[in-house]
């Protein structure tokens, strides 16, 4: 073969769960082809005249995700390897890919995935998009690039008020119209939910959990689900049912746990302790402007398509 011109590193595996459901084993399983792999070939060939040493990391070690820790941590040891060579003279690319469709991880995914990304504002790679990213980066002289397909607008519409540091100047430069007019909706809201009577209230509080229930499951309509049937039969696991319950914190501006779906295991329970445990709290509180989030808008995303 002719001599060896230049390296891409690819290989990746996930094992998501929840920090109190994982153990080492499970760290193991994900550490193992990114952080041996990545050094095994630096250590190899870190005396070779390499053109480019390409690592495939994500966004993942940027931004954190639900229930990837180890995972977040596997790939951010390749952008700390690709600094670590730089500092050697060596070359080195570490590329926080967002996710790529038709191959790959993400293709892997069913479209409820697929939907709640795209409510965030979340958009995938295609191949081609991905293979020009890498002809235009090839020559890059950085270290560390993130490639992240992102509607701003629809992020920060999502977010709301709770934009991370880190995307401050992202957001400032991406002005969210929606986001402005969202507060004073969502305070409208919760001012007609502390004002109804008791069916009444009731009624407002399943619309909501049922529309936000759908948006993490990626449904296209609230009104297919059954308000009586377990929630995991339906399809949520641990990792939504964290997003489930942040959402319904989001709507109501009050603590909720993350264990909520577990311990109320159909809509129609969680809407009961809402009623009779949450909005007896709310009444007696004042609402301020700044906590009404529109991180998860009453209605909306993809079940109101």
């Amino acid at each position: 073969l002719p001599p060896l011109r230049g390296i891409v590193h690819s290989a990746g595996a996930t094992d998501d769960a929840l920090i109190p459901n994982l153990d080492w084993s499970r760290f193991e399983n994900v550490l193992a082809p990114k952080i041996a792999g990545a050094w095994n070939l630096h250590t190899l060939t870190q005396h070779l005249h390499l053109d480019f040493f390409i690592l495939f990391s994500a966004g993942a070690s940027i931004f954190g995700s639900a229930g990837q820790s180890n995972y977040a941590a596997a790939n951010a040891f390749l952008d700390a390897l690709s600094f670590h060579r730089r500092a050697l003279s060596l070359p080195s690319l570490s590329i926080n890919w967002g996710a790529w469709s038709e191959v790959g991880m993400a293709a892997r995914l069913g479209d409820q995935h697929l939907l709640r990304w795209a409510a965030m504002g979340i958009q995938t790679i295609t191949p081609e998009q991905g293979i020009q990213v890498l002809n235009l980066l090839g020559p890059s002289t950085l270290a560390q690039v993130a490639v992240l397909p992102i509607q701003w607008s629809v992020l920060q519409h999502r977010l709301g008020s709770a934009v991370p540091p880190l995307l401050s100047d992202l957001m400032s430069a991406h002005p969210a119209a929606a986001a402005q007019s969202a507060a004073p909706e969502e305070r409208a809201w919760i001012t007609r939910l502390q004002a109804a009577g008791g069916e009444d209230q009731r009624a407002m509080l399943l619309e909501m959990v049922s529309t936000q229930l759908a948006n993490v499951l990626g449904l296209k309509s609230a009104h297919t689900i059954d308000i009586h049937q377990s929630l995991t039969e339906i399809g949520l696991d641990s990792l939504m049912a964290v997003e489930f319950s942040n959402r319904l914190r989001s709507n109501l501006v009050h603590p909720i746990a993350s264990t909520l779906a577990f311990e109320y295991r159909t809509i129609d329970a969680v809407v009961g302790y809402l009623q009779e445990e949450i909005l007896p709290k709310l009444q007696t509180q004042t609402i301020p402007a700044a906590a009404l989030s529109p991180a998860a808008p009453i209605g909306s995303g993809p079940a109101d398509d």
